[in-house]
């Protein structure tokens, strides 16, 4: 079995022909502007959401962790987790985007996989 990353999961979902370029054709792939974009709003985002209240989640209380490596030998799948919210009332995964529209499909594929992570790893 191929060990799968959960970004892959999100590729797939937007086209499957970047997966297998992935794996069967490896490139080095000149970073995108948003992908850029993406690294340098990290920082920031990780740090507005240290103040963020954990009401802004409709959750009373919860710890939250950052960057939280998860993985699965069993589904043969792991990734990296921008927020993890660890509540009474459960876990909570929260993959940062940047944009201002709704999730499109491969975003909710990969916050899938996050989940279904959780599930197997908790």
């Amino acid at each position: 079995m191929i060990p799968l990353r959960v970004n892959d999961v999100k590729q797939y979902a937007y086209c499957p022909r970047l997966v297998f370029y992935q794996y069967c054709m490896p490139v080095n792939k000149k970073p995108t502007w948003k992908m850029e974009q993406g690294k340098i709003a990290e920082a920031q985002i990780d740090q507005l959401e240290k103040r963020r209240k954990l009401r802004e989640y409709r959750l009373a209380e919860g710890t939250r962790r950052f960057h939280v490596w998860i993985s699965s030998k069993r589904l043969g799948l792991s990734g990296k987790l921008d927020l993890l919210i660890e509540s009474p009332e459960g876990l909570f995964p929260v993959d940062f985007k940047l944009s201002t529209g709704r999730p499109h499909r491969n975003h909710v594929m990969q916050l899938c996989a996050y989940a279904r992570l959780l599930e197997d790893d908790y």
